[in-house]
């Protein structure tokens, strides 16, 4: 009897995955079924087809029904997995602290422009000097009239003379000086020069921040998404590669009851047997898959070890995607609403304000400033024995330091330096953005071509899996090879359930790459 061998190789599929959730235990070889004694052979059957167990034969679910054991209501959804991420990212918590940090910079830089006002208090203990004194011993001259009238006249003959003189007089010595000072400095100049260009800068260099910190979360975002998808697809192989086994088995199973009775060799009972192993092998793949993507998934949201989730999304609808007609249009379409861009402009932007505030340093500086002196001594108040006065003055002063320019330049020139690094760096992006737009168009494409082909090659697995069913009944057909359409017929619908799956992963990079996970 001729007998072929199951192409159960192409589960070879499953090798790379890479996502996770609880591990299921691979199953075992089932002891061997009883049978039926009184069951009649239908005529023109074999030995093998006899052997067959009739729940064997029972009409096969659809891949919705099979696949439908993953969905549960209130499981993990990727929108829900986004948000969780997003909430708990320390990416997004850095890109947080830069805005803050971007924020309290634009507050200090409108807050140089504000009237300063400085207040002072001062205590100076001064050393003993020796004061010199006004006046000598010998006196001062001077004429006084003596007589009977205070008027004063002209000295005649008749009248008398005195010579007075005066005590000697210093200025007193306090070394003791307290002073209370106030004074309020009103920048004129920059109000004219500088205000309005260095606060364009510090909020160019905030909204940079802000939609920094933005983008960077839409990048998460995507990423958890991503990574959700793919925990859902290696639960599908995990489930689909149990099936697997549980079909290698069978057919196991039956070429051994075959090989006893003289129906099959010895090469397919060892042949059947490798696919078996290699099918556990597969399965125990697809089980540490499962571990790491679980893993991924319990890291991203933060959660506590052990944690353990089920799926709550159904992955087998179909998604309608709006993309662009022509990878142009979803180039000029990206770059209009990709936060990247738009922070790399204000980031640019804040650096040439900051250069051209900078460059009006060279120009002279005038301030208007007051002070307002309570003091004791006031030094203003001569001679002063030792009182509390107050008193103020005003000024306009302009000042120009001419030996500062070169530095100034210099330093205006590193900001310009600085702009056209970030100009570059735009530039680049967009580069780079084309690419990634005409990678995302092309591989939602691509999915959603795969996800035609699978249902073909679905349908005809199914049909090619009924007609060796059928075959099988009347004994026109071994059981390896109705192992074998079993076996194609897994194989397709695990194509078409990475296909689905493919589909979502591709969306979500293509609405990335547009910039429509922006909301605002």
């Amino acid at each position: 009897m001729r007998m072929r061998a199951p192409r159960f190789l192409g589960l070879v599929l499953l090798s790379p995955l890479t996502a996770l959730s609880a591990p299921a235990e691979t199953p075992n070889p089932a002891p061997e079924e009883s049978r039926d004694e009184g069951a009649e052979t239908p005529q023109g059957s074999n030995a093998e087809s006899a052997a067959k167990p009739e729940a064997e034969l029972a009409p096969r679910a659809s891949l919705e029904e099979e696949l439908g054991a993953l969905l549960q209501p209130g499981g993990l959804t990727s929108k829900r997995v986004a948000e969780r991420t997003v909430d708990t990212s320390a990416r997004v918590e850095a890109k947080r602290r830069a805005e803050a940090s971007a924020a309290a910079s634009a507050s200090q830089v409108a807050q140089r422009f504000f009237p300063r006002l400085e207040l002072s208090a001062r205590y100076t203990r001064l050393s003993e000097v020796t004061m010199p004194a006004f006046g000598t011993s010998e006196g001062v001259s001077q004429v006084f009239v003596q007589g009977e009238s205070s008027t004063a006249t002209p000295v005649g003959p008749s009248d008398q003379l005195m010579k007075v003189t005066p005590p000697p007089f210093a200025f007193p010595v306090l070394l003791n000086n307290f002073e209370l000072k106030a004074t309020l400095s009103v920048p004129l100049s920059d109000y004219l020069l500088r205000m309005s260009t260095a606060i364009g800068a510090a909020n160019e260099a905030l909204y940079g921040a802000e939609w920094n910190r933005k983008a960077e979360a839409l990048l998460v975002q995507t990423d958890a998404k991503i990574a959700y998808y793919e925990w859902v697809k290696a639960l599908g192989a995990r489930y689909i590669a149990q099936k697997s086994v549980s079909q290698v088995q069978a057919a196991l199973r039956d070429v051994q009851q075959s090989f006893e009775i003289g129906t099959a060799s010895k090469a397919d009972v060892l042949r059947t047997e490798a696919q078996y192993n290699q099918a556990k092998l597969l399965l125990s793949r697809a089980e540490r898959g499962v571990h790491v993507a679980t893993e991924a998934i319990r890291t991203l949201q933060h959660d506590p070890p052990g944690a353990q989730y089920s799926v709550g999304e159904n992955i087998l609808e179909d998604v309608i995607v709006d993309a662009p007609a022509t990878l142009e249009a979803a180039y000029q379409e990206a770059r209009e609403k990709r936060l990247e861009l738009r922070a790399l402009k204000a980031v640019e932007r804040s650096y040439r304000k900051q250069a051209e505030a900078a460059r009006k340093d060279n120009y002279p500086r005038l301030d208007a400033v007051g002070n307002a002196i309570y003091a004791n001594p006031n030094q203003r108040i001569i001679p002063n024995l030792g009182t509390w006065d107050g008193t103020w003055d005003a000024s306009l002063v302009l000042s120009w330091t001419p030996t500062a320019i070169p530095g100034v330049q210099s330093g205006a020139r590193a900001l310009d330096a600085k702009a056209a690094e970030y100009a570059a760096q735009r530039q680049a992006m967009e580069d780079g953005l084309r690419m990634e737009v005409a990678q995302a168009l092309s591989a939602l494409e691509e999915a959603q071509s795969a996800v035609i082909t699978a249902r073909e090659v679905l349908r005809a697995s199914e049909e090619g899996e009924r007609v060796s069913r059928e075959l099988f009944r009347v004994g026109r057909a071994t059981a390896l090879e109705l192992s074998d359409a079993q076996t194609n017929l897994t194989r397709a619908r695990l194509e078409l359930f990475f296909s689905h799956v493919e589909v979502r992963i591709a969306r979500e990079r293509l609405m990335h790459a547009l910039g429509r996970d922006v909301t605002e």
